[in-house]
């Protein structure tokens, strides 16, 4: 049985093996339960009542950060963002872009100008639980396109969001305050 872990938002933490970041969980609950050969472990800080959610195939592993994290990150499939909530660059996507992870996401605020649907990634329609199981499936089933996509993510990411572009584009902020 393959495991899928779930990256949590609900407060600044991420999850394991097929991440999800779910901030309402009741949207995608159907759809988690529907798909009982796929394990998904959750790690973050829940409230109670999110811990009892009674799926089967959800495991709460509590708050990872640093390495522990990387490594569920490194070891699950892809990685998951369920959000609901305008973002402008959840920090989920770039770790999971930083692993080499492909993202299935929200369309949503500004998640869909860092997941490049079908290259990075999938993006799904906020609170449409039949996109977001359909997108999920497409991925789990076509492991090799997950890969391929996860390739591209880490990329984009080397290529967007790396130190040596960050301070370059900060110098250029300062250079420009002080002309």
């Amino acid at each position: 049985m393959s495991i899928i872990p779930i990256l949590s938002i609900i407060s600044p933490v991420l999850l394991s093996a097929i991440l999800i970041a779910i901030k309402n969980t009741q949207s995608p609950k159907n759809k988690i339960e529907a798909n009982p050969e796929i394990n998904i472990i959750v790690a973050g800080k829940f409230d109670v009542g999110d811990a009892r959610l009674n799926i089967k195939n959800l495991k709460f592993v509590g708050f990872k950060n640093d390495y522990h994290l990387q490594k569920l990150i490194q070891g699950c499939e892809f990685v998951i963002v369920p959000s609901e909530w305008y973002e402008n660059q959840p920090y989920s996507v770039l770790e999971a872009y930083a692993c080499g992870k492909a993202v299935v996401a929200s369309k949503i605020g500004g998640i869909p100008e860092i997941v490049k649907d079908g290259i990075t990634g999938l993006l799904f329609n906020p609170k449409d639980a039949n996109d977001f199981q359909n997108k999920i499936l497409f991925l789990w089933s076509n492991r090799r396109i997950a890969k391929k996509m996860g390739s591209e993510a880490r990329k984009y990411a080397l290529t967007n969001f790396n130190s040596d572009d960050y301070y370059q584009k900060l110098i250029e902020i300062y250079n420009k305050v002080l002309k």
